[in-house]
């Protein structure tokens, strides 16, 4: 950050800050978009809706095991590469989910996205102050990871809908796109 760009403040740096609040959003999307559609997917696959709903638990449980573990392993790898690789992981585990012939097949995209969730977060967060100079650095993780609660109100919602609109299949497919 120039001493110019700092003393503009955010300006300079809302592309970057909005892509992060983007991709925070499709990240709480991918996360919470199983629950509207288990009962959807049980019945796809001729599973109950308990054994539907491990899609949940193993997401759940790929972020919690790997969050530190993930961010300690790749902190020698440049940020922009390894955020970039995180969202193309989100895109094919809901590709997955979406073209999955098997339940198995969806529990593996939904471990996958797991793991990617499990490391995007310390990498969106790490890299704001990348960006912006360090007054701003609240105001700039204000914005970035203010995309998960757009995933959450706007994102999930819209998602299930069109998932109980068109299957549940062809949201987990939008989402991947």
């Amino acid at each position: 950050t120039t001493r110019h760009d700092s003393e503009r403040g955010l300006r300079p740096h809302l592309p970057g800050l909005r892509s992060l609040a983007a991709a925070s959003s499709e990240a709480a999307t991918t996360e919470m978009l199983p629950v509207g559609l288990l009962p959807a997917i049980g019945r796809a696959f001729a599973v109950s809706d308990s054994m539907a709903g491990l899609l949940i638990t193993l997401y759940a449980v790929m972020v919690a095991l790997l969050a530190v573990p993930l961010t300690v392993a790749t902190v020698r790898f440049e940020r922009k590469p390894l955020l970039l690789a995180t969202l193309l992981c989100y895109a094919a585990s809901n590709a997955l989910v979406a073209a999955a012939p098997v339940f198995a097949m969806v529990a593996a995209g939904r471990v996958l996205g797991g793991i990617t969730h499990a490391l995007f977060f310390s990498l969106c967060i790490g890299y704001v102050p990348r960006l912006v100079a360090g007054a701003y650095v609240g105001r700039g993780l204000a914005i970035a990871t203010g995309g998960a609660s757009a995933g959450f109100v706007l994102g999930v919602p819209f998602s299930t809908s069109l998932g109980t609109a068109v299957g549940w299949r062809a949201a987990f497919g939008v989402l991947a796109a």
